[in-house]
């Protein structure tokens, strides 16, 4: 760089030609040219011309791929309806202050209803934060319904909890993750989910969707099958790089959900279309 700030002519001309090799191994890797191929599912690593930026994640071994899942976020029964008729819902995510604002008075005839209103996994939460207590809270809560998850703290008595649950056969969500050795352990005691808190992370001034392309990367080098559920969603472009990124599941509020299919030129172009559209009858209908 100059004194000025602006990038020399050396420096121009070297990311040209940076550039002008990222493209041509590009089409030697796609072609086959020099010996080069790029079959399916190979990793992609190619030091981009702008900061060598990699692509190294293989796919993930699983058994069958798996569409990406969206849970609702509430324990509201008409948010979990009105997702519901959208028809895109794949499950529900409650905790304690969700239940405080949307509950009914009978925690576990209220997890009973939300339940039957959802083809899908309803994790609720244990609040006991000791061993025997998140048992006898979990055994209890898997027996109201056979979609029920039970949703553990990410504690130390929590983790012996998973294990147990996993031994027992009963799913579990693991919440409040907030680093990639958390997840890595909650794995390995044998979690259904993992839920990482990525908009908690942006609260205060650290990147949580970092965690979440560390968790993917990790769960995928060892065939983990505990599925990432990325939680605290505050916007739909969580939810665009979550997808990037591999998260098997997107919790977030209703309100989110909604603005996933928002977009201004949509509704300029309905607009427009109706607008041309009754023009036309009137001038047939002359």
């Amino acid at each position: 760089m100059g004194d000025c700030g602006l990038p020399t002519l050396d420096a121009e001309r070297n990311a040209e030609q940076d550039a002008e090799r990222y493209t041509a191994r590009i089409r030697r890797l796609v072609l086959g040219v020099g010996g080069e191929s790029l079959k399916l599912n190979d990793p992609l690593e190619l030091d981009r011309p702008t900061g060598g930026l990699k692509h190294t994640h293989p796919p993930r071994p699983r058994s069958t791929p798996t569409p990406m899942k969206f849970f609702v976020d509430t324990a509201d029964l008409d948010e979990i309806r009105e997702a519901r008729d959208m028809g895109v819902l794949d499950g529900v995510t409650t905790n304690p202050s969700l239940m405080k604002t949307g509950g009914g008075a009978d925690f576990h005839e209220h997890i009973y209803k939300i339940c039957e209103l959802v083809d899908g996994d309803v994790s609720a939460e244990v609040t006991a934060t000791d061993y025997a207590g998140i048992m006898e809270e979990g055994r209890t809560l898997a027996r109201i319904h056979k979609n029920v998850v039970v949703k553990v703290p990410l504690i130390l008595d929590g983790i012996k909890a998973l294990k147990t649950f996993s031994d027992e056969n009963i799913r579990t969500n693991c919440t409040l993750c907030f680093s990639p050795t958390q997840a890595l352990v909650a794995a390995k005691a044998g979690a259904t989910y993992i839920s990482p808190f990525i908009g908690r992370l942006d609260d205060v001034s650290t990147e949580g969707l970092e965690l979440i392309d560390q968790i993917v990367t990790i769960y995928r080098n060892y065939g983990y099958e505990t599925e990432v559920l990325a939680a605290s969603i505050r916007h739909p472009m969580h939810v665009v790089h979550c997808a990037q990124m591999g998260a098997d599941v997107a919790t977030m509020p209703l309100g989110v959900i909604k603005k996933l299919i928002k977009h201004p030129l949509t509704d300029i172009g309905l607009e427009r279309f109706l607008q041309d559209w009754k023009a036309y009858r009137e001038s047939v209908a002359v």
